[in-house]
């Protein structure tokens, strides 16, 4: 078993933090951006056991993963979207813990559960979790598909995350048993093709397309995409 000996590390390079002050139409705070360091910090020290992201200059993780992890729910963090208080999401194929952990921090009255397939990522997770002091997060192991049919899985949640998981198409199939009716799946993804629109229409048994929400990243300038959608209380 591979173990994940999390510290705080003051040699990890620091996130830029004065890009949050407008980049983002959501209020963050000095504590907020600690604990994003903090994380960053250990995803600096998994990666060197687990691969868990190529992308760990500062500037680019910032963006990339904690900027687009919060601005692909932004209708959800807003209010603009109501959740139901204290509401549960799934990440499904969390990888590294993006979008999941972010949100996690950004918002504790959240629970969260982080499903990955890979043991070792998960694990990481775990002690990532552990060492933030995430009360509301866990993290397991497994494919969708098979837990999804199970309890307590089986249409528990409010939310279901997929970013960069699968085709269109296959991340509805993933999510649905996940989802309370009335639940909500969000499919961040790049650029959204019109193959991609075509495979969205052929899977959407359930569940109404709400919203595609076009966004330019702050740095970059690249183009993503949140995919949003209402699991129906039938089919």
């Amino acid at each position: 078993m591979v173990e994940f000996d999390l510290i705080d590390d003051p040699t990890t390079p620091s996130l830029p933090s004065e890009v949050w002050e407008g980049s983002l139409a959501w209020p963050m705070t000095l504590t907020m951006q600690a604990e994003f360091q903090r994380f960053y910090d250990c995803v600096v020290q998994g990666n060197r056991r687990a691969n868990l992201t190529r992308i760990l200059e500062p500037m680019d993780f910032w963006e990339k993963h904690l900027w687009d992890s919060l601005r692909g729910v932004l209708p959800f963090l807003s209010g603009e979207v109501p959740l139901p208080d204290s509401p549960r999401l799934v990440d499904i194929g969390t990888g590294g813990g993006f979008p999941g952990i972010p949100l996690a921090i950004a918002r504790p009255d959240w629970s969260l559960t982080l499903l990955d397939s890979t043991q070792k990522k998960v694990r990481f997770l775990q002690a990532a979790i552990a060492h933030l002091q995430l009360s509301q997060v866990q993290a397991i192991a497994g494919r969708a598909e098979t837990l999804g049919a199970l309890r307590p899985y089986r249409g528990g949640y409010d939310v279901a995350l997929l970013r960069a998981v699968a085709a269109p198409s296959v991340c509805l199939g993933y999510a649905r048993s996940w989802l309370k009716p009335g639940g909500w799946a969000v499919l961040y993804r790049g650029q959204w093709r019109d193959e991609e629109q075509e495979d969205l229409q052929q899977g959407l048994q359930g569940f109404e397309l709400v919203t595609i929400d076009a966004f330019v990243t702050p740095q970059t300038q690249a183009t993503r995409h949140s995919v949003m959608l209402r699991r129906l209380s039938s089919g």
